[in-house]
């Protein structure tokens, strides 16, 4: 029995800011932050800094190690934020058959197929699809990782027919609330009588950060969420998606560079290549906004609004055939957070747990091998509204990881209202790599974010 890769719903807590003036909600216990040298911040577990101010020179550049869930980096200030040097939340570039790691909050890409195997799809909601082998044993190249805009597709340019690995989809929301970081590229597919056989592993997408001041925001430097580029052996990799930057201020400046693209897909003569990753997004809100340079992709612009929404239910995996998952899983190939007993037998019983949910809620599990099709079961929640639970069976690949995820849908048990339309159900999910999804629907079957309920949700 292959070994289990699972993940949690993450909690999305509420800060409401101020009529008459932003409130970035930091509470300064982490004091000022100003670095003279090359600084790695260590994320903390909530994944938020609370600084007074902060001051970054020219010449210093902060990056950061990502906490064991994985969550997006908000750094809040009660005073003025200076950035003359560089913030990067970059995805890392694959490196031959082994995928880049996604920035903080972002996701990795898809290994590199081996001999005549398709390459593994990157991760994420936007995640590039692996590339595929065609015909005379000739691999294609893995899709890129979406997320603001589609990753391209792998190509098939020098060689063989059938498949290749598909470009990701995009996702998220122009507002970033809840804000998630960039999908992964797939991997290349394998190849036979080739003088590589394995395929390129695909790059990671770039992360996630809010930058929120009580103050102002001036950025003369740089600040990147950039996708990682594909590798290439016998075929190419996809490049990840570029990740998400949230400015909110009551005041901004901007004479430096911001960037959250995506990607290269790896290309070579004669073979193969990945495609490109798709952009990310980036969001400024500020009450007054002075800029000289453009950002890439084009930023949305937008008045301060809270740094987080609503808290939504939980759906979480704490089982897997009798072995309990960690508390914080890491929801990625290469380091399991579960292995099951040698001679588990398929189905494998999943025990799922749910709050804030009402019980009678079917919820569908998602098996996702490295390699290989996808497997889905479903079962139903039994228990209170606050504290319910599932068990389900289903079968896991024998001869590769996989990755699990749990999506439910359920009635709203309050009557909400959203631009005159009455609120019909919810959809939340746990995606792959930590990131919650909730969806409101209404009557009329038009989806809307959560993000939304902010400011247009009224309760009757």
């Amino acid at each position: 029995m292959g070994r289990v890769i699972s993940l949690l719903t993450a909690l999305i807590l509420i800060s409401v800011s101020l009529v008459f003036g932003f409130d970035s909600g930091s509470t300064g216990a982490d004091g000022p932050f100003s670095p003279t040298e090359d600084t790695v911040l260590q994320v903390p577990e909530d994944g938020i800094f609370n600084f007074t101010t902060i001051n970054i020179p020219a010449g210093v550049t902060v990056t950061f190690k990502k906490n064991s869930r994985n969550t997006p980096v908000y750094i809040l200030a009660t005073g003025d934020v200076i950035i003359e040097g560089v913030i990067s939340v970059d995805g890392t570039d694959a490196v031959n058959q082994f995928p880049g790691e996604g920035g903080p909050g972002g996701f990795d890409g898809g290994a590199g197929g081996p001999t005549l195997t398709a390459g593994g799809n990157g991760l994420g909601p936007g995640g590039g699809e692996g590339g595929k082998v065609l015909s005379q044993g000739i691999g294609s190249g893995g899709g890129g990782g979406g997320f603001g805009t589609s990753g391209d597709n792998g190509l098939k340019s020098f060689g063989g027919t059938g498949d290749v690995g598909k470009g990701g989809s995009t996702y998220g929301n122009e507002k970033l609330l809840p804000i998630t970081g960039g999908s992964g590229g797939g991997g290349g597919g394998g190849c036979k009588n080739n003088d590589n056989q394995v395929g390129g592993a695909g790059g990671g997408g770039g992360g996630a950060i809010v930058i929120a001041s009580s103050s102002t925001i001036t950025i003369s430097g740089t600040l990147t969420a950039n996708g990682g580029k594909g590798a290439m052996l016998c075929s190419g990799g996809g490049g990840g998606s570029g990740g998400a930057i949230r400015l909110i201020a009551d005041k901004i400046i901007i004479n430096g560079n911001i960037k959250a693209v995506g990607g290269k897909g790896a290309s070579a003569p004669y073979k193969n290549a990945g495609g490109n990753g798709g952009q990310g997004r980036i969001r400024i809100e500020a009450y007054s906004l002075q800029m000289t340079t453009q950002t890439v992709p084009q930023f949305i612009a937008g008045r301060p609004s809270s740094v987080f929404v609503a808290e939504v239910p939980e759906l979480r995996i704490v089982e897997v055939a009798g072995v309990a998952v960690p508390q914080n899983p890491t929801g990625r190939f290469g380091t399991p957070d579960v292995t099951l007993p040698l001679g588990t037998q398929n189905p494998v019983p999943v025990k799922i747990v749910a709050s804030k949910i009402p019980t009678g809620t079917v919820v569908k599990l998602t098996s996702t091998p490295e390699h290989g099709p996808v497997e889905t079961a479903t079962g139903t929640l039994t228990g209170t509204f606050d504290s319910s639970s599932v068990t389900i069976d289903i079968n896991l690949s024998t001869e590769y990881q996989c990755i699990l995820t749990a999506e439910a849908t359920f009635t709203m048990q309050t009557t909400l209202y959203f631009d005159g339309e009455k609120i019909d159900r919810v959809r939340v999910a746990s995606k792959m790599g930590n990131s919650t999804e909730v969806v409101y629907v209404t009557e009329s079957g038009r989806e809307v974010p959560l993000r939304e309920f902010l400011a247009k949700v009224s309760m009757r």
